[in-house]
C-alpha cells in the first residue's frame, strides 16, 4: 500500500476551541471561547514567571519581585503588540499598501 494514499483519507477537522462558550455568553461579551493558542501563551507566560521566582530564590538571578513582574509585563505586551503587528503587515499588507 502507497504511504501517501493512506496519508490522502485523513480529514482535517480539528476545531480550534478548547472551550467554546454558550452563544448568550458570546452575544453579551464577544468572545466565542478559548483556543488552544491562547491557553498555550497563557502557560508560556506563566511558567516564565514562575522559573524567573524559581531562580531568585536559589540566588541564580538577580531581579527582584517587582522587577520580575516589570520584565513578565514588558514580555506580555512585546508579544501581544507584536503579534499584531506582525499580523498586520504579513496578513493584511494589501490594505496599507496604497497608504504607505
Amino acid at each position: 500500500m502507497n504511504i501517501m494514499m493512506h496519508f490522502s483519507a485523513i480529514k482535517h477537522d480539528f476545531s480550534p476551541f478548547l472551550f467554546e462558550f454558550p452563544q448568550f455568553i458570546v452575544d453579551k461579551i464577544g468572545l466565542e471561547g478559548i483556543r488552544y493558542y491562547g491557553l498555550s501563551y497563557v502557560m508560556g507566560f506563566l511558567f516564565a514567571g514562575f522559573l524567573l521566582r524559581v531562580y531568585y530564590n536559589k540566588g541564580r538571578s538577580g531581579l527582584n519581585a517587582e522587577q520580575q513582574m516589570n520584565l513578565i509585563t514588558a514580555i506580555i505586551l512585546g508579544v501581544v503588540i507584536g503579534g499584531r503587528i506582525g499580523y498586520m503587515f504579513l496578513n493584511q499588507h494589501a490594505l496599507y499598501c496604497n497608504k504607505l
